[in-house]
């Protein structure tokens, strides 16, 4: 199954069969219904951005199935698949919508880019 949009919790139903049960509230993630053809952010600038950052933690990428996929699918894998940390993967979540998740991405690419992971735990930018 795959998620929709996303929600905050507005109440915490009993357990079910021992499921978590909740009361969603959708309207601060209206937009993530919308259906855009293509996010209105800089692909171009991103695209630069993840070389550096993959170049500099040493992933492998196929650049032309990278090219090719459909913006919101490139942000929200990218968004995924990074090793970003975790406060970095809350705001990604928390960004109200998908353009602004584009632009978050792209800076936080950029930085990682120019900040490259020193050797040891907890080395990061």
């Amino acid at each position: 199954m795959t998620g929709v949009s996303r929600f905050r919790i507005r109440e915490e139903l009993p357990l079910l069969e021992g499921y978590r049960r909740v009361v969603p509230e959708w309207r601060e993630f209206a937009r993530d219904l919308a259906s855009d053809d293509e996010p209105g952010f800089d692909r171009d600038r991103l695209l630069r951005g993840l070389r550096a950052f993959f170049q500099h933690h040493k992933i492998e990428a196929d650049w032309d199935a990278i090219i090719s996929v459909p913006g919101e699918r490139l942000v929200t894998s990218i968004a995924m698949i990074c090793p970003f940390e975790p406060s970095e993967k809350q705001a990604l979540l928390e960004a109200p919508d998908l353009d602004e998740r584009a632009r978050l991405l792209t800076a936080i690419v950029e930085m990682a880019a120019l900040n490259p992971p020193r050797d040891g735990p907890g080395a990061r930018h």
